[in-house]
């Protein structure tokens, strides 16, 4: 399973046992070598070669600005068509696991840290998209669209966030492209030893509005704590966010509402019925879309 190439790299090294977390199709191994190093060695069937280097690319620009990411040591593809990536292993407890159950100081303080982070990941260098943000996105939302009527399912509140939608695609225009993370929440996040943040899974990592990074705190990290999502905020802008970001969000997040459970079709249905949870909690937080900021906001 582990080619030559990686065994011949890491002398003495065995695999250690598996990562089943997350929502990846990925096969991850966990290769220990000598005194003791991790690394994490994943494979997949559906990424391919030139979409794993931009993933490890994103690895090392993070890196390469002071934050704390797995490092890619080596890309590439194997004789069955699969391709791969070895890289370092992190060490730390999953951020989703344990944030819930801090004290509110606590969540407030590694919110800040995160917002301070993804600012940075943002500030990094990146070749400009030939196509323009308003015309990507539009694209991905005619696409979202067309795929929730002919999925059968009937969400509530799909007329209310779909009106949103087509009434302000203009906010779109003109929007900045800079680097994305993609998956940015606290699922994706270890507490390191040290108290330090780490920051995992460049799998979705994009060049994009940096807003749109915002609307996976809304979904997955404000059910743990809204003290989190709020300090993630206001480190990010330093205070107070303008007032296009709240409409910007509101309509990523319109979006994500009707989309993410057809999204999540593939995967079964209770993963359907978790992303119906986590889609109607974002509608109650935004008062089925008649409030311009949500619920949990502290201003």
């Amino acid at each position: 399973m582990i080619p030559d190439r990686v065994l011949t790299r890491l002398p003495a090294c065995r695999v250690a046992g598996k990562l089943e977390k997350g929502w990846s199709s990925d096969s991850k191994h966990i290769l220990e070598g000598r005194d003791n190093h991790r690394f994490l060695f994943r494979v997949s069937s559906s990424v391919a070669a030139i979409r794993r280097a931009e993933m490890a690319s994103a690895m090392l620009a993070a890196s390469f600005r002071g934050i704390c990411v797995p490092e890619p040591l080596e890309t590439g593809s194997l004789s069955d068509g699969t391709t791969f990536v070895l890289q370092t292993w992190l060490e730390g407890v999953p951020l989703d696991e344990v944030l819930g159950g801090m004290d509110e100081s606590s969540q407030r303080s590694l919110g800040e840290e995160a917002g301070t982070i993804l600012k940075n990941i943002h500030g990094g260098g990146c070749i400009q998209p030939e196509r323009d943000w308003y015309s990507r996105m539009l694209q991905k939302l005619e696409k979202h669209i067309k795929a929730y009527s002919e999925s059968g399912l009937s969400l509530p509140w799909a007329e209310a966030a779909l009106s949103y939608v087509n009434d302000n695609l203009g906010l779109l225009k003109g929007r900045p492209s800079l680097p994305q993370h993609g998956d940015y929440h606290p699922g994706n996040m270890l507490l390191g030893r040290d108290g330090r943040l780490g920051i995992l899974d460049f799998d979705r990592c994009d060049i994009g509005d940096p807003y749109e990074e915002f609307y996976k705190a809304a979904v997955f990290a404000r059910p743990l704590s809204a003290q989190f999502i709020n300090g993630q905020i206001r480190s990010y802008f330093n205070g107070a966010p303008e007032e296009a970001f709240w409409r910007l969000l509101k309509l990523y997040l319109a979006d994500v509402v009707v989309f993410s459970p057809v999204w999540a079709m593939p995967f079964g249905q209770e993963q359907v019925s978790t992303m119906i949870e986590y889609s109607r909690s974002v509608v109650e937080d935004f008062d089925g879309f008649r409030l311009e900021v949500p619920a949990w906001y502290e201003p």
